[in-house]
């Protein structure tokens, strides 16, 4: 899957397609990777602009649907088959952009195909991007290096 929704960037696997592999793990509590819940966490702009459910579109065919959930837990579906899950935390924004720092480590992959027509297993990869709300309902998503905007985010 490409930057554009942020689950993975790069690197290969070998798991069986549609089987979730996960990293070790020491928390207690269950992740269901291919599962968004309902009534997601309701948006707290003030610590997390990103809780909640929100989708992006990745041209006419494929999209993604992100949910970040208050216990640090993130997950990403796209339309294509991907299933992605990651442990997130985010950072006050900064003085100069007012853009949140987004860092994660992805827990799980089911080695789907992504919007890009990739397939790659990511668990155990570290990825970090900048956020920028532009309204409770619309967020943009910048790379690390703080450049281009890699994509637009939709509340749901």
């Amino acid at each position: 899957m490409a930057f554009v929704c942020l689950a993975a960037c790069e690197g290969g696997g070998s798991a069986a397609p549609n089987a979730v592999r996960e990293a070790p793990d020491d928390r207690d509590d269950e992740r269901d990777a291919g599962h968004v819940a309902d009534g997601a966490a309701s948006p707290d702009a003030g610590d997390n602009p990103l809780l909640g459910v929100w989708t992006n579109e990745v041209g006419e065919d494929c999209s993604y649907l992100h949910q970040f959930d208050e216990e640090g837990v993130y997950r990403s579906i796209a339309s294509s088959g991907e299933i992605v899950v990651a442990d997130y935390e985010i950072a006050a924004p900064d003085e100069a952009g007012g853009r949140f720092m987004l860092s994660f480590t992805i827990v799980s992959d089911n080695n789907g195909v992504d919007c890009e027509g990739e397939q790659n297993d990511e668990v155990g990869q570290a990825h970090s991007a900048y956020v920028e709300p532009v309204s409770d309902d619309v967020v943009r998503i910048y790379r690390a290096e703080y450049g281009t905007t890699s994509s637009r985010w939709t509340r749901q």
